[in-house]
């Protein structure tokens, strides 16, 4: 995956109707002023659904200041979600159904002990972002942004 197009999910909303643009403009706005820009730390390598079975590779976050969660609850509300379990991660790569999965699986076994917790990511804003799937993989659009309020720190 292109470094450009490392994000953090916090809300999949699928395909919207034009029309919707505003409203989710207006939750992001609210979720985004009631929440600080924060620094957190990457952590290991991981794959979802597993190790041994890799679909997803990416490098898991270090939530410990609870910044990810609760933006993610916060998001969730804004939906009229309860929210569901939540692994905060940025997604590095995916794997395609014809990949030797076995070979993958071995190599994310061998480096899962790799601390990448020296490195720093800051959370400054909240991306409404627009992704069209293309054969050599999705291509990604700001729609609109909004920063989190500035740290006090």
């Amino acid at each position: 995956m292109k470094e450009e197009n490392w994000h953090i999910t916090l809300k999949f909303l699928g395909e919207i109707e034009e029309e919707r643009v505003e409203k989710i403009k207006e939750k992001i706005t609210y979720v985004a002023r009631n929440n600080r820009q924060q620094s957190i730390r990457f952590s290991r390598i991981a794959a979802f659904p597993s190790l041994e079975n890799p679909r997803v590779i990416f490098i898991g976050l270090d939530d410990t200041t609870r910044t990810l969660t609760k933006l993610y609850r916060d998001i969730g509300a804004q939906f009229s979600e309860k929210p569901g379990p939540f692994t905060p991660h940025l997604t590095i790569g995916r794997v395609k159904e014809r990949a030797d999965k076995r070979k993958i699986s071995g190599l994310l076994k061998e480096y899962q002990e790799l601390d990448f917790s020296p490195f720093e990511l800051k959370i400054e804003k909240i991306s409404l972002m627009k992704s069209v799937l293309q054969r050599n993989g999705p291509i990604y659009e700001e729609l609109y942004f909004i920063n989190l309020m500035e740290s006090s720190d």
